[in-house]
């Protein structure tokens, strides 16, 4: 299954401003985007923003949302083939946080930049994130009956921990500069 597949074309003027925003997140960061970049990028106009969403506040929302949905959808996928073959289905779930952080760092850190900041953990990617710690812990346990669940969240905890901290902060890991992907 590839789970990173290209977006199917399109014309629709507003999945091509959320797309775009999408591409400035991780080409810029998200306190540098502007609409400007994203017209540009989408082939659209300033009005166009205002009419589709009512603000850049919005579009980035929509665009965040977006992303979050994929990726729960993605995870979803893989979810739901974890009772085959436990051990592969959660080694290709960390495969893909890993490889999806590493490829979009500066959409993952967007993603958790309230978390960061403010200690705010209301945000689409924190919330819809939630459910999938409590599936997996579930999966854990209903394989390995003899975990607590306790003790299966730590495991999570701690392949999450190994799977992310490197993605979302490269430099610290920039003297090892061939961080290998495969788990």
């Amino acid at each position: 299954m590839d789970l990173f597949r290209p977006a199917e074309p399109t014309t629709d003027p507003r999945e091509l401003l959320i797309r775009a925003t999408i591409e400035q997140i991780e080409a810029l960061g998200p306190a540098k985007v502007t609409v400007r970049a994203i017209v540009a990028a989408a082939g659209q106009n300033i009005a166009a923003v205002n009419y589709y969403f009512g603000s850049k506040a919005k579009l980035l929302e929509v665009a965040h949302q977006a992303t979050v949905a994929e990726m729960l959808g993605d995870t979803e996928a893989v979810l739901g083939r974890l009772p085959q073959d436990p051990q592969r289905y959660l080694a290709e779930l960390l495969h893909y946080y890993l490889e999806g952080s590493r490829r979009y760092p500066r959409l993952s850190r967007s993603h958790l930049h309230a978390a960061f900041t403010s200690d705010d953990y209301t945000g689409p990617f924190p919330t819809a994130f939630a459910s999938v710690l409590v599936r997996l812990r579930d999966a854990i346990v209903a394989h390995v009956p003899a975990l607590t669940p306790d003790q299966a969240n730590r495991r999570i905890t701690r392949a999450l921990s190994a799977v992310l901290f490197p993605a979302l902060f490269p430099d610290f890991f920039a003297p090892i500069p061939s961080l290998d992907t495969d788990l």
